[in-house]
């Protein structure tokens, strides 16, 4: 905790130094202006639409990353998951069913389906109330924007922890056509894209983009026979833009995608401490803790050669997930003059099928066969002012509505007692309708100084039902009824929410001198409650869970100094939450349980700098401080008890059990400190070919992956080094490039938990090694 607070307040000095460092330097660069050397290279302007209206980044009060489609492929960046080495407090967390987005160590809870995400994604400015609508990969983007703390007022209640938007790239009214292909050896993976875009009629742009990905495996199975996991993906979109007159304008784009992936890369580990008692002595089934199945685990070797994570799978069954979606967007736009009117329509739905071994092993013990259907759609319409008046305002109505299935049968088999096995079927449906009126108002009070305030009322209407049957085994072709089960009772449950309320916030800005703003701003913003898709309890307390509330206060400094050759942002925030809504694997019962956390609280500073060093050499660095943890949390004490022993736990609960208060406890994937930098060197060689070379590298502190504390749930800091070269021929349009991504061959773990019903034994999952691509571009 000392160390926490000493690098909280390390932080906050560092971006106060910060600003007045640069409020001084823009000063007597405002000064100079007249003499700088125009012949050095200045930093280019990033335009984002973070408040709805194209802005530059650096004149908007939020602190926020935005990465061009053209860094997106230098970086050899397929998803958001390649992007987070990139993104200092951001974690793409890789948890069962799909990735989910941690910012400044918050974000929603792993393992249920049905969460809202506490990060909200929008893709073109459609939100993606399911993870799963992100699950294509990036094609032909413009650019990707990071908005971190929460974002309620503009971007809606599920926004509390920040939100991602993705803009992909419009029509052109010029021809252009590209083909961009790749191939990596160490996995033996590749992608190809072809991009066309030009005017159609007088008036009438079209783009088209597809893509087809092939991701080879880096987990040896020998149970299989092959190497896990494999994935393919094909996307294709279409776009299409109608000046219909010169202030009228449509825009129509549909997108669909097939994703299928085989295996997985869950691997099992065990407590492989000497020291501890108990822990696993190399090569020693013996050693394991008393279990259900620790014969099973062990006299089949499923945990590995030595009990470690060595990148060997012993799943025995054959995984594989396929997924289908289509999203569609119509967005029509008339400017007035004065204002402008936008109206956007959005469409989105998958289906998607998964079928895991939910104990990782070699053992006929857990598997999972779940099915998924999602369809939403939604509704808003903005009306903005075009700026010069002393306010600058924007009002909406926005209205979300959608429906989600899922089925669920699951086995557990095996050497077991015959009272014991069973098999599992589950349904869980849920409607949802939102509607909410929005509206911000920017008050020029003066030149250098600008207030503004916004709010969100929101109403959310939600019904779901759940059932669960569970069945014994009398026959080869019979599976008979059972009452209940003492893990999984049989149960039909159905619950419903209605919740409304107001997110505020508001803002100041002033501009020290032209090139250097310093802003300060509060918000109030909400996620709704829920239901637990994966609930197997049956009691409305286990089913439900409330919504959770946040309060922000966030100041920074953004500044440009040395005539554009320095950008340097810094700033230093805190967040409190009370009901943070967490979700964790329960072994117990093989299932993720959600619960609401009473009090938790995100605090912390960012700094980034980049800055052209000549012509030729470009350097840039983002670093994060972080200090997120529990202010009020009792949950069950971990069953291993090396790791219950390093906690203060007591009984208590319903029914009693040993508990612990984890007051002061890290919060998951909240890692203290962040960091990504890096250096580039781009020089013309003679008069056609350009020569880039690019270094950067990333760290990531220590990362708690479970908030039961035990530390075998621990990842270790890691760096990771990456390296592309290229060579481009400018006249021609064509550019070949080398890179080499994660030179160091970290392999961090990024999600894990507690094997079922196994003391000592822990699955995990890894991010992959190192890698080698070739990638070829062609435009004309």
């Amino acid at each position: 905790m000392k160390k926490n607070l000493w690098s909280f307040c390390s932080a906050i000095a560092l971006m106060l130094g910060s600003a007045a460092i640069a409020a001084g330097a823009a000063s007597a660069q405002d000064t100079e202006a007249d003499s700088a050397d125009t012949g050095i290279r200045q930093l280019g302007t990033v335009t984002v639409t973070a408040q709805k209206r194209e802005q530059s980044a650096q004149d908007v009060p939020v602190s926020i990353v935005a990465v061009s489609g053209d860094q997106i492929v230098e970086a050899g960046a397929s998803n958001l998951e390649d992007l987070k080495g990139y993104l200092p407090n951001v974690e793409i967390v890789d948890s069962p069913g799909r990735n989910r987005v941690v910012i400044r160590g918050l974000g929603s809870g792993a393992g249920n389906i049905a969460f809202e995400q506490s990060v909200g994604m929008y893709i073109d400015g459609i939100y993606a109330s399911r993870a799963a609508l992100f699950q294509a990969p990036f094609l032909d983007m413009e650019r990707v924007e990071v908005l971190k703390g929460p974002q309620g007022v503009l971007f809606g209640k599920n926004s509390i922890a920040g939100a991602i938007s993705v803009i992909t790239n419009k029509p052109t009214p010029e021809f252009e056509a590209e083909l961009l292909a790749s191939y990596e050896f160490e996995h033996e993976s590749y992608e190809v894209t072809g991009i066309l875009s030009g005017e159609i009629a007088d008036g009438l742009y079209g783009r088209i983009a597809a893509k087809t990905s092939d991701e080879g495996a880096f987990m040896d199975n020998p149970l299989l026979g092959r190497d896990t996991p494999e994935s393919n993906t094909n996307v294709l979109r279409g776009t299409l833009v109608w000046d219909a007159t010169p202030d009228t304008e449509f825009i129509l784009k549909a997108e669909g995608s097939k994703f299928k992936n085989e295996g997985s890369s869950w691997q099992l580990f065990a407590d492989y401490s000497p020291g501890t008692l108990p822990y696993i002595a190399e090569n020693d089934p013996a050693s394991l803790p008393p279990g259900l199945f620790a014969p099973i685990y062990f006299g089949s070797r499923a945990v590995g050669e030595d009990f470690i994570l060595d990148n060997t799978s012993f799943i025995n069954e054959d995984e594989a997930t396929e997924q289908e979606s289509f999203t569609t967007t119509f967005q029509a736009k008339h400017d007035f003059g004065s204002n402008e009117l936008t109206y956007l329509f959005g469409y989105g739905d998958f289906v998607r099928s998964q079928f895991t071994d939910q104990d990782f092993s070699a053992a006929p013990v857990l598997s999972l066969d779940r099915g998924e259907d999602f369809k939403q759609f939604s509704h808003e319409l903005r009306l903005a002012s075009t700026g010069g008046g002393p306010l600058d305002y924007l009002v909406g109505l926005y209205y979300l509505d959608r429906e989600f299935t899922l089925t669920t049968y699951q086995n557990l088999l095996g050497n077991l007692p015959p009272a014991a096995a069973f098999s599992l079927g589950g349904s869980y449906t849920e409607n949802t309708s939102s509607l909410s009126a929005f509206g911000q108002v920017t008050w020029h009070v003066s030149d250098v100084l600008r207030l503004t305030g916004g709010l969100r009322f929101s109403t959310e209407d939600k019904d779901a039902s759940k059932e669960n049957s569970t069945y014994e085994f009398g026959s080869t072709s019979v599976l008979k009824p059972q009452p209940t089960n003492p893990a999984r009772p049989n149960f039909s449950i159905d619950d419903s929410r209605s919740e409304s309320g107001i997110d505020p916030a508001i803002s100041v800005q002033w501009d020290v001198v032209p090139s250097t703003m310093l802003y300060a701003s509060w918000t109030r913003a909400s996620k709704a409650g829920g239901f637990n898709s994966e609930d197997v309890t049956g009691t409305l307390e286990n089913f439900s869970f409330d919504e959770e509330i946040a309060e922000a206060w966030e100041i920074g400094v953004k500044a440009e100094l040395l005539d554009r050759r320095l950008r340097t942002n810094a700033s230093i925030f805190q967040t409190k939450f009370d009901d943070l809504q967490v979700g964790a694997f329960d072994p117990r019962i093989s299932a993720f349980a959600v619960t609401n956390a009473s009090k938790a609280v995100s605090q912390g500073a960012e700094l980034e700098l980049l800055f052209a060093l000549s012509e030729s050499i470009t350097i840039g660095s983002n670093i994060a401080f972080l200090n997120a943890e529990y202010e009020d949390f009792v949950v069950s004490c971990p069953d291993n008890p090396v790791a219950a022993a390093k906690l203060d736990c007591f009984i208590g609960g319903t029914p009693a059990r040993p508990v612990v208060d984890l007051e002061g406890v890290t919060l998951e994937n909240a890692p203290e400190i962040t960091s990504s930098s890096f250096i580039e060197y781009n020089r013309l060689v003679g008069n056609s070919f350009e020569f880039t070379t690019k270094l950067d590298a990333s760290f990531k502190d220590e990362t708690t992956l479970n908030f039961s504390q035990d530390y075998n749930l621990i990842s270790e800091p890691v760096w990771k080094l990456n390296l592309r070269v290229a060579l481009a021929n400018l006249d021609n349009g064509w550019e070949l490039a080398a890179s080499a991504y994660n030179l160091t061959d970290e392999q961090p773990i990024t999600f894990a938990g507690q094997a079922f019903a196994q003391p000592g034994v822990y699955w995990a999952t890894r991010d992959r090694g190192r890698e080698m691509r070739v990638s070829a571009r062609y435009r004309f």
